[in-house]
């Protein structure tokens, strides 16, 4: 069954669209986008406002934000008013409170780099006057057994505050790693002291932290066997858990191009500046951590997502540490900051065999047995500045029902410079449902797995629409809101991607709405091919677009039909089965309008008979059944099909044949002109074809003279196929007339796989 919110969504079209020929709006809300859509969890948020934003990644954050109490000795209730931000509000154990019962404790939820503690304090009550700030980088104890104690915990850092008669302290730390904060009283107090506010300053938002569940996800691809458990845990936030590999595992040895490689999605683009990899052993019992190496040398890679030639990731250095056997054992933790790049991938890329020994074996006097973990990660941070460069969301495929006609897409966006909001689109008619199966706590199971579940304890099963056979593929961006959709249709089935994009990491992009415009289909199919397709190019050619409609009680029928195409038009006749028909014929900026006398609801076959000149391969001729409602135009776009049966082909696409033909019917006249100013044959006039080219090449269009300097440049700018026309006046580049003589034209364009060029000779005679 689709989901609730897809259901929703189908209601809303087929009892609340009305039965006229008007288009109608299904508006898609930022908070249906939210809960259905998909996208990375940890770029974007929706705002008290109602509008979908992408997160702001910070620099020197306050982590009491998102802490947590994890004990207190006296007035537990209220204990996180010491950490609300609010100085008005604070945590205060009553008077009397004896020390050992005067503390709170406070969890971070994650480890973090913290510069700065400061403490407040009630201005009309005393201080503390004795107590002790201890600080945790979350370490359980371990018993002589080397089992960890849950619920202890070891503080890695203190300061003891004497006679302390200040409201407000400020503590400044180096980037100390820290998960909790403890505060106790040592002494007896002198009334009741009323903490206000306690706060942190920390390094930054850490972009990596919770990656599986923002989006991102993790892969070690590597000749190497991990020791237990998930990569996942190098970004839980905790330091007492961590990722290594068995430098004894099979294939870790033998020779030197041996190596570990973690690659990290981070779900998004963002915009980064720094990576930490911190890589204490702190679950790890005190006696065997010298058995625990990190990295003898190592190099960050990042991408983008740009493709390299051979379809993998184009990666480019990020930073790196030279071979150093201090790296294994001694440096724990490892900070590089960069210049701001936009990264979606990272790679930790390390050799873990040297000269085809075993890294770590003689190179510490401490490790004088066999390593039980290489590669060491407790945490794989990284940080940022600003809004992400690029992040993706798509729907889910969309069902609406029956067959409606989209026409448009609307939205309402704000995008400040730096910023873009695109969609793209696709159609289908067939969609296939895919199950997923979970137990009673939510876990995703397999089908086999989830039929052996006793009924308490399984789960729902959710299904889920895909696209089937025979849906298009994802059409042309949509930059401006109102753009005419682009994807077959009328569609039962579509399906929206978006794009969030920030050039500028403080430009602040928001979503507002996002709207599909619908109609009735004015037919219920129609079907269109040209012919023919394949033609010389450069040549004026005759052509005829074959229309093939069907039509049923539900269609409105049309009364007018475009066809656009990106080189000019020339209307010859329109046919309606057969009979020539006479029609209004309106020239536009993409082609033709032909308003039809009387509207058309029932025919066979309508042929449009037009000539065109083709210069690119595959130059398409988009055919649009149109309806006038009112004030607006509804619009229909034509599927390429078999129209004509009867003729080989079936599409709106033409072909050109295979040459190596690039420069064209190059016409220079005479080649001898006057430029005296006398009115006749003052200019020389040229003219040529360009074929083929669909991305813009350089057209260099050049006058030497017969000792090979250039005299004037009439064109040298990058250009795609079609007709050219320029004009030569006798001038030079520096505007000075050139004396009498022979010249040469120089034409050339450089093509995918060769450079064309024609040369011809000039006359200039006064």
């Amino acid at each position: 069954m689709p989901s609730l919110h897809l259901l929703t969504l189908i209601f809303c079209i087929l009892f609340f669209a009305p039965a006229t020929s008007r288009a109608e709006r299904l508006a898609i809300a930022p908070a249906d986008i939210w809960e259905a859509w998909t996208y990375p969890a940890g770029a974007l948020h929706l705002d008290p406002a109602g509008a979908l934003r992408p997160v702001l990644i910070r620099k020197d954050i306050n982590p009491l934000a998102g802490a947590t109490i994890r004990g207190a000795g006296a007035a537990l209730a209220t204990a996180d008013r010491a950490f609300d931000g609010d100085p008005a509000t604070g945590w205060s154990p009553s008077a009397g409170t004896s020390p050992e019962d005067w503390w709170i404790e406070i969890d971070l939820g994650q480890v973090f780099p913290l510069q700065q503690i400061r403490l407040r304090f009630y201005e009309d009550a005393p201080p503390l006057g004795f107590f002790t700030l201890s600080m945790s980088k979350g370490e359980h104890f371990i018993n002589n057994a080397n089992i960890i104690v849950e619920g202890t915990l070891l503080y890695s850092a203190s300061e003891r505050f004497a006679f302390n008669e200040a409201h407000e302290l400020t503590i400044d730390l180096e980037d100390e790693l820290v998960q909790v904060i403890r505060i106790e009283a040592t002494r007896a107090m002198e009334g009741a002291p009323v903490l206000a506010e306690i706060e942190a300053k920390a390094f930054g938002d850490n972009i990596a932290f919770d990656l599986i569940a923002k989006g991102g996800s993790v892969d070690v691809e590597a000749a190497i066997v991990a020791i237990a458990g998930s990569p996942a845990v190098m970004f839980d936030g905790n330091l007492s858990t961590m990722w290594r590999v068995n430098p004894l595992a099979k294939g870790s040895s033998g020779g030197s191009a041996t190596f570990g490689d973690y690659r990290v999605d981070l779900g998004a683009t963002y915009w980064i500046d720094s990576v930490w990899f911190l890589g204490e052993p702190l679950g790890i019992p005190p006696r065997r951590r010298h058995f625990y190496a990190n990295f003898l040398a190592y190099q960050v890679l990042y991408s983008n997502g740009s493709l390299a030639p051979d379809g993998t990731l184009a990666w480019q250095e990020l930073a790196s540490t030279l071979v150093d056997p201090r790296n294994l054992f001694d440096f724990r933790n490892f900070r590089h900051e960069v210049a701001p790049v936009a990264a979606r991938y990272l790679r930790l890329f390390y050799p873990t065999s040297q000269g085809g020994n075993i890294i770590g074996g003689g190179l510490s006097g401490q490790n004088t047995n066999r390593l039980d973990g290489l590669g060491l990660v407790s945490e794989f941070q990284v940080y940022g500045d600003g809004h992400p460069a690029r992040a993706v969301l798509r729907s889910p495929v969309i069902d609406l029902g029956s067959d409606w006609n989209i026409t448009e897409i609307e939205w309402d966006a704000t995008t400040p410079p730096g910023s873009q909001f695109l969609l793209r689109s696709r159609s289908g008619d067939q969609v296939v449902e895919e199950n997923h199966y979970f137990d009673k706590n939510g876990k995703e199971v397999t089908e086999k797995r989830y039929q052996k579940l006793i009924a308490s304890f399984r789960g729902p099963i959710e299904t889920n629409l895909q696209p089937g056979d025979g849906w298009s593929p994802w059409s042309e961006e949509y930059i401006e809101s109102g753009t005419r959709f682009r994807s077959p249709s009328p569609r039962r089935y579509i399906q929206l991607e978006a794009e969030m994009l920030a050039s500028d990491p403080q430009a602040e992009l928001a979503l507002d709405k996002l709207a599909l415009v619908y109609s009735r289909p004015l037919a219920h199919t129609a079907l269109g091919e040209v012919h023919p397709a394949l033609v010389k190019p450069g040549a004026h050619t005759e052509f005829t677009y074959f229309l093939h409609p069907e039509f049923t009680r539900d269609s409105q029928g049309f009364g007018a039909i475009a066809l656009e195409a990106s080189v000019p038009l020339t209307f010859r006749e329109l046919q309606i089965d057969g009979t020539p028909t006479a029609v209004e014929v309106i020239e536009t900026g993409a082609g033709l309008r032909l308003r039809l006398p009387t509207p058309l609801s029932a025919a066979e076959r309508v042929e449009l008979h037009f000539a065109a000149t083709v210069f690119q391969n595959n130059t398409r001729f988009r055919a649009f059944l149109e309806r006038e409602s009112g004030i607006e135009t509804l619009r229909q776009q034509v599927d390429p099909g078999d129209a004509a049966p009867e003729m080989d082909g079936s599409g709106d696409a033409i072909t050109l044949p295979v040459d190596q033909d690039l420069l064209a019917h190059l016409d220079i006249g005479a080649g001898l002109f006057t430029p005296n100013n006398d009115g006749i044959n003052d200019a020389l006039e040229i003219s040529f074809d360009v074929l083929k080219v669909i991305d813009a090449r350089p057209v260099a269009a050049r006058i030497y003279d017969l000792y090979g300097q250039l005299v004037r440049t009439l064109n040298d700018t990058p250009d795609v196929a079609g007709h050219y026309q320029l004009s030569w006046d006798g001038r030079d580049n520096s505007n000075a007339m050139t004396p009498p003589g022979l010249y040469l034209f120089h034409l050339q364009i450089a093509g995918d796989s060769a450079t064309r060029t024609l040369v011809r000779s000039i006359g200039l005679s006064y």
